[in-house]
């Protein structure tokens, strides 16, 4: 799994350490040189966060005192917990976040989605490294924010494949 960019780690923690918001024009030509990456790959959990857009959901996703969105926990292709949830220090999964990986193609170019069971939402990834993903989600045809996970070390994931 190699992104096609080989500035594309440097683009991605430029775009999310800010310090003004990031343009949507710039994550998406970031998204669009990324390399797909596989279902196997994406197994295990991984801590997220949006990128500073400034838009609705990616307020509603940063980090608050008393609850946070903690990341993904892809635990099979038909077993996702989309939304762990850090609540007064106490991480579980949100119930409404149940989906499914699937092979998917976006945008002209490979991907995998996730699927929520539950909300109109869709998930797009792509790989900045072994480690890091990109991703854009997609309620009802429309990119409404823009994210990036980090793989969790020690949590047994399976080492990513291309």
């Amino acid at each position: 799994m190699v992104t096609a960019d080989p500035d594309a780690r440097k683009r991605f923690d430029a775009l999310m350490a800010g310090p003004s918001p990031a343009r949507r024009e710039d994550l998406a030509d970031l998204f669009g040189s990324l390399d797909a990456v596989t279902v196997p790959a994406m197994i295990g959990r991984w801590t997220g966060a949006p990128f500073p857009t400034g838009d609705l959901w990616a307020f509603l996703l940063q980090q608050r005192a008393v609850a946070r969105w903690q990341g993904k926990d892809f635990r099979s292709a038909d077993r996702v917990h989309a939304l762990m949830v850090t609540v007064f220090g106490l991480t579980f999964a949100a119930p409404l976040g149940a989906a499914v990986l699937r092979p998917d193609t976006f945008r002209g170019k490979p991907s995998t989605a996730m699927i929520y069971r539950w909300l109109p939402i869709v998930d797009h990834f792509r790989a900045v490294d072994a480690d890091t993903l990109m991703g854009a989600m997609e309620i009802r045809g429309r990119i409404r924010t823009w994210f990036g996970l980090r793989r969790e070390t020690g949590r047994g994931g399976a080492p990513p494949t291309a």
